[in-house]
């Protein structure tokens, strides 16, 4: 049905993720505003800008597993076992994080995984915010797009 518009394959690629980007901003803007509104309502103190790179640095991890999410559906044209691969991905990279260190001369490891240079409590409270988080997880969400639209481009139309 998709192929019956006069769409290329990369406008149809590209305007998916875009919406995709689109919801993940809103979130954020949400999320900061809704906070912002809750401290002011409280009279409590917080730094917003602390909470505003922190938040984004979360938008940034979600964006990364909305990429390779993105190019596991592009591989396996099926929503549930690309929702199934990536849920099963999403959680070995958070159990990775979690156990590294525990892994000795191994830990070595946990950088593979996206939730190693998500550190929101560093920026709350530190206000050290790493732009190596962002290189990361730029990286990785151009990367799979990328592939994503390789991927999707090479696919022949299943009629």
């Amino acid at each position: 049905l998709l192929f019956s518009h006069p769409l290329t394959r990369l406008q149809l690629v590209v305007s998916k993720f875009a919406s995709c980007l689109a919801i993940i901003v809103a979130l954020v803007v949400a999320t900061v505003v809704g906070i912002g509104a809750g401290v002011l309502a409280i009279g409590e103190q917080l730094n917003m800008l602390r909470l505003l790179l922190a938040v984004f640095q979360g938008g940034l991890v979600v964006t990364a597993i909305a990429g390779y999410s993105f190019l596991l559906s592009c591989l396996l044209l099926d929503p549930r076992k690309a929702m199934a691969v990536a849920g099963g991905v999403m959680a070995a990279l958070y159990l990775l994080s979690l156990l590294g260190p525990l892994l000795g001369p191994f830990t070595w490891l946990t950088k593979l995984s996206l939730f190693y240079y998500f550190r929101p409590l560093d920026i709350l409270v530190r206000g050290e915010f790493a732009l190596s988080s962002v290189l990361v997880y730029v990286g990785v969400t151009v990367a799979c797009l990328a592939a994503a639209i390789v991927v999707f481009h090479r696919r022949k139309a299943v009629v």
